[in-house]
């Protein structure tokens, strides 16, 4: 399992993939959180949320968003490799963590049952992903949202917000009561964009398992 950690180190953007499409200032948005508000955005935050993400994607290429397959655990290896050394203080587990992980690992993420990772696509190459689980720990259904990384060259098109709201969707169609993730403190875009989409912080802190000397706040979405 790819564990608790810091969502999103920079505020990003990306489109997703499905039925329906949109034109954007000359850029086409594959999504299917691109539906009217009430069909899976159900708060003022979060409609705001995918407004802002819509603004932010104007004049960007397409980028699509699909859930991995089962077959893909390797590729999923090497992306979660690149965005550790990119972003090493946006994770609780270090890179010489997730190279000691064997490829059985990879794999059974890849075909996870109760979590989901989605991946975006510009042409054959992922240039990111997101993750989420069932969490029941609390004694209420919840859903963690995890391993959140878009590549450099993708960032400051509006991806943070459209894969937040993606796991947000997904959370609701498992009857979950909350989305919760862990932020790095002092990560002043991640914390903004979250809050942007109806995260709340709830208090609670930790040291960032993968550095200590850094510390992470819980957000909490009600759903």
């Amino acid at each position: 399992m790819l564990h608790r950690h810091n969502p999103e180190s920079i505020v990003c953007a990306i489109g997703v993939q499905s039925r329906d499409s949109e034109e954007v200032g000359g850029t086409e948005i594959l999504s299917d959180c691109d539906r009217p508000p009430h069909a899976s955005l159900q708060t003022l935050d979060q409609r705001k949320c995918l407004q802002a993400g819509r603004e932010h994607r104007k004049g960007h290429a397409v980028v699509a968003v699909r859930q991995i397959r089962s077959t893909e655990g390797a590729q999923l290896r090497a992306l979660r490799l690149r965005a550790i050394r990119d972003c090493p203080s946006a994770y609780a587990e270090s890179l010489p963590e997730a190279v000691a992980q064997p490829q059985a690992h990879w794999d059974a993420r890849a075909a996870g049952e109760e979590s989901v990772l989605f991946v975006a696509e510009d042409a054959s190459e992922w240039v990111g992903m997101v993750g989420a689980y069932i969490d029941e720990a609390e004694g209420r259904r919840g859903t963690r949202l995890i391993a959140m990384w878009v590549s450099p060259a993708h960032r400051e098109q509006g991806v943070g917000m459209t894969l937040a709201e993606h796991v947000i969707s997904w959370a609701r169609g498992r009857n979950a009561e909350f989305v919760a993730l862990w932020v790095t403190e002092g990560n002043a875009a991640a914390l903004s964009l979250y809050t942007r989409c109806g995260f709340r912080s709830t208090g609670e802190t930790e040291p960032l398992p993968s550095n200590p000397a850094l510390m992470e706040r819980r957000m909490v979405l009600n759903l």
